[in-house]
């Protein structure tokens, strides 16, 4: 089965050996390096595989005549308490390290009171039913698992992956940058147009910090305020903070209804939206908040009739 998959995808510089080890015949150019990558499905597969042969090797030299009962059984006991050494198995369910510590548990268990005595660290202790469990238990829950996988697998091979029903459009990654580039130009020629002559850089520099700053606060609904920060150079960064708000606003809108609208979205792009309109309604809420307390509860004299009158004749039902 690993075989056709690997032939389905016409990776013939890929050979599986009968240890189930995966290895290419060639050096692989990095376009080739990347089509072979599989997933978690094939090589859990592969490595349950590889442990299965372990096991069947060791039975058929004791069948062959080659060892006998005490080394085929003391062979099964390393096999099993050895699984992370001899495959690769937890790389692809980590999980997998619950019952590798186990097996060396019961490993240590066994140890402890059979190399004791005149035998000291003796020959090796053929207990291996023990570990043989907890590996066959492994099995029988890993079993939906890779169903699940494979399942997936061999549908995605030959279905092709399900992309979504609508046409693809361009993903245009560096309008915002421009516009912050733009925006960081316009400020940079207003405050050469304002300034004197001699004073020009150093404080150019000191006012787009001033600026950026100015921007964070507003992001994190600080107000902001300089002290001996000369008015004309305030109000040209408010009047820029406001244009880049108001342009942050819209971009976050505009891409909440792109994702809406199901077209493609860059991943990122989602964290950053959610983020945006986070922040663009943690804002709007504290405002509100804000105004609550200032202009006080908003209560008609009409509302605040009938809740006394309410109050009044419920305190008298009470008596």
């Amino acid at each position: 089965m690993l075989n056709l998959l690997i032939h389905r995808k016409n990776l013939n510089y890929l050979h599986l050996d009968y240890n189930f080890n995966l290895k290419p015949v060639k050096t692989l150019t990095t376009k080739e390096r990347k089509k072979s990558r599989f997933g978690n499905a094939f090589h859990l597969c592969r490595e349950i595989l590889r442990l299965t042969k372990l096991v069947v090797d060791a039975n058929v030299q004791f069948r062959l005549g080659n060892v006998d009962a005490f080394q085929l059984a003391d062979g099964l006991q390393y096999i099993f308490s050895h699984v992370g050494q001899l495959t690769g198995m937890y790389r692809y369910k980590y999980r997998l390290m619950r019952q590798i510590r186990m097996c060396k548990d019961l490993k240590h268990l066994i140890y402890y009171r059979f190399n004791t005595g005149p035998v000291g660290k003796g020959p090796g202790v053929g207990v291996w039913a023990p570990m043989w469990r907890v590996w066959l238990f492994f099995l029988r829950g890993i079993v939906p698992l890779l169903e699940r996988w494979l399942g997936n697998l061999l549908a995605r091979q030959f279905e092709g992956r399900q992309s979504k029903g609508v046409a693809k459009t361009v993903t245009k990654q560096r309008i915002e940058s421009h516009f912050d580039l733009e925006l960081r130009a316009a400020v940079m020629h207003d405050i050469l147009d304002m300034m004197p002559e001699g004073v020009k850089q150093n404080k150019a520099k000191t006012i787009l910090q001033h600026l950026s700053e100015a921007w964070r606060c507003w992001k994190a609904n600080i107000p902001w305020k300089v002290p001996g920060l000369p008015a004309p150079v305030e109000n040209m960064i408010l009047r820029y903070v406001k244009h880049k708000a108001d342009w942050w606003t819209q971009v976050a809108h505009y891409n909440r209804e792109r994702i809406r609208r199901g077209a493609t979205v860059d991943k990122t792009v989602c964290r950053k939206n959610l983020g945006r309109l986070t922040r663009l309604y943690l804002k709007s809420e504290q405002e509100r908040q804000h105004n609550y307390l200032k202009d006080g509860p908003y209560v008609t004299p009409e509302e605040a009739v009938a809740i006394y009158t309410t109050t009044v004749h419920w305190l008298e039902s009470r008596k």
